[in-house]
């Protein structure tokens, strides 16, 4: 398969027009026409279907089109890496969950500033992904929960800082203004990210919950813990939330309150495979090594 010809394919999903696509791509139309039609003889499906008028994506295309841009963007960034390391400049690769973005900027701006030639792609995932990316070692570094790390030895990591859960209310809502009593919440709208995104955090928001004998009747649930705090700004409810969180996001919109009576402490490593290859691995580890020591 010809990444060339998956590029047209992209390129005509997106604009569902053949000349359109070959304007853009400064190709014939026909030449377009002949990269999609080879590529559907060799997938042994019609991703297209056309006529004079109109260009619409068949079952068979949609259901290729995510592939189609994975590929693409696999090969892109092989092959700039390989102009990277061709050219001895180095690259990282990293992935990081929001509670821990703060402490990779400090660690980002101490490594450029010391080694710009070096290209570091950044990756923000959920919890879950993040949890897959671990297991599978499949970035140069990891900034995640400690209880992310998996337990098979492969990844060797250090604390890089700690935070705790807080309750997390509007600007100037009156439950900010006295001492926490969760049978005060029971008025309130819950605000929760999905369980399926993240694992950890919402395991860790009902722990607290059931702590404190509050059962919540009024929830609505978000696809992302950005999307809470959001949602929290614009006053639709409260959300139990990591204290990194409204720090980083929305910090001039939201009230935090602290939780008394159980531990929400929270610990947050830099995770790295023990059999690193890369280069400029130890380099970073050094500014990781730093930038937490200089946090304690």
């Amino acid at each position: 398969m010809d990444i060339a010809q998956v590029r047209y394919f992209i390129s005509v999903a997106e604009t569902l027009n053949f000349r359109q696509t070959a304007r853009k791509l400064q190709v014939s139309q026909s030449s377009v026409s002949r990269q999609i039609s080879d590529l559907e003889a060799q997938l042994g499906v019609a991703l297209l279907t056309r006529n004079s008028r109109t260009v619409t994506l068949t079952e068979a295309g949609m259901s290729f089109l995510p592939y189609a841009m994975d590929m693409v963007r696999t090969a892109d960034s092989a092959s700039f890496l390989m102009s990277q390391l061709s050219s001895g400049k180095g690259h990282l690769s990293i992935a990081t969950v929001s509670t821990s973005a703060p402490v990779l900027i400090k660690c980002l701006d101490v490594f450029f500033r010391r080694y710009p030639d070096v290209a570091v792609d950044v990756i923000l995932n959920n919890g879950r992904d993040q949890i897959s990316a671990m297991r599978e070692e499949k970035h140069d570094f990891h900034f995640a929960h400690a209880a992310m790390l998996p337990d098979d030895g492969r990844l060797d990591y250090l604390v890089t800082h700690t935070d705790d859960l807080v309750v997390v209310v509007p600007k100037g809502h009156p439950l900010s203004k006295k001492p926490l009593d969760f049978a005060d919440l029971e008025r309130e709208r819950f605000l929760i990210s999905y369980e399926a995104g993240y694992p950890l955090l919402y395991n860790h928001t009902l722990d607290v919950c059931r702590a404190h004998n509050y059962v919540p009747r009024n929830m609505s649930r978000f696809d992302k813990a950005e999307s809470v705090l959001l949602a929290i700004s614009a006053g639709l409810g409260f959300s139990i939330l990591p204290s990194a969180l409204p720090a980083q996001y929305f910090p001039n919109s939201v009230d935090i309150i602290p939780i008394t009576g159980m531990d929400t402490h929270r610990t947050y490593i830099a995770a790295w495979p023990r059999k690193a290859a890369n280069p400029s691995s130890p380099q970073f580890l050094e500014v990781i090594r730093e930038v937490a020591a200089a946090a304690r």
